[in-house]
């Protein structure tokens, strides 16, 4: 009996966020943090919001994203203005069964205690979000000439983040098709990209993603090489700029910080991958 009335309240309390139809109260929330929120703008786009759900409480707004041509789920629960009501809303969505039983997660720093009492979380890691806000410093790079990718360069992609078990981003061949990525070839193959993960004219935001070297070629500058030229063009066409990187990857924040970003928020990334019991 006691167990079916802490039930009730938890649905009762689920229910009070709003499984939310108005596009238009979300980009009034986000909007007011675009920095922060470049993803969650991007992901308002059409081709997201029409495969997706949105529950809002408050401030606090929980996305699972449907993603053209991806089978992985993804929640969005970034929060610059309630956090804490965040957090509490993930508990609450994952416990009543509204979250998948598999998804990855961008959200609150500290989110993770929200979600173990009823998922498994397989991983988790500290993250800063940046944002572009100056002109890059000079910087040393390679003479190698960066070239577009496009959907015939899919497989070298998948080569060359196969070299490295610890590849992080997410990337799917799609993303070939949301904004530009460049990469540098040595000798015919593929050693180094940098591309976007999301893009949206409509809110005029982009986000940097999967810029990756193979172990082999690092500390030439690639890297370099290919954000100078991709920002160069991402520049010219949005106002808002970003990236998403592991706080553990100190050399590709000093990087970015080089190029111009600053940071501007904490958050946290976790891969779930189950219900407890």
């Amino acid at each position: 009996m006691a167990r079916s009335m802490f039930d009730s309240d938890l649905r009762l309390s689920t229910m009070m966020a709003e499984l939310q139809t108005d596009r238009d109260a979300l980009i009034a929330l986000f909007g007011r943090d675009r920095s922060t929120h470049i993803y969650g703008l991007a992901d308002l786009e059409e081709q997201y919001w029409s495969r997706s759900k949105w529950w809002l409480r408050g401030d606090a707004a929980v996305g699972l994203i449907g993603i053209p041509g991806s089978n992985t789920s993804v929640v969005y629960a970034v929060s610059a203005a309630d956090p804490l009501g965040t957090k509490s809303l993930l508990a609450d969505l994952a416990a009543v069964g509204d979250l998948p039983q598999e998804f990855v997660i961008t959200g609150p720093t500290g989110m993770a205690s929200a979600l173990s009492p009823s998922r498994r979380i397989d991983w988790v890691a500290a993250h800063r979000k940046m944002l572009l806000v100056s002109r890059s410093e000079p910087i040393p790079h390679s003479h190698l000439e960066p070239k577009s990718l496009g959907m015939n360069d899919a497989a070298s992609i998948g080569t060359l983040r196969a070299n490295d078990p610890d590849a992080g981003g997410f990337f799917y061949p799609g993303l070939l098709e949301v904004g530009p990525y460049l990469g540098i070839f040595i000798g015919g193959e593929l050693v180094a990209m940098a591309g976007v993960h999301v893009a949206s004219h409509q809110y005029d935001v982009v986000a940097v993603g999967n810029v990756f070297t193979h172990p082999d070629h690092r500390g030439r500058g690639l890297a370099a090489t290919l954000m100078v030229r991709l920002l160069k063009e991402l520049r010219s066409e949005f106002g808002s700029v970003g990236l998403n990187v592991e706080e553990a990857n100190q050399g590709a924040i000093r990087l970015y910080e080089r190029l111009g970003f600053e940071q501007v928020m904490d958050y946290d990334e976790a891969v779930v991958s189950g219900i407890h019991g």
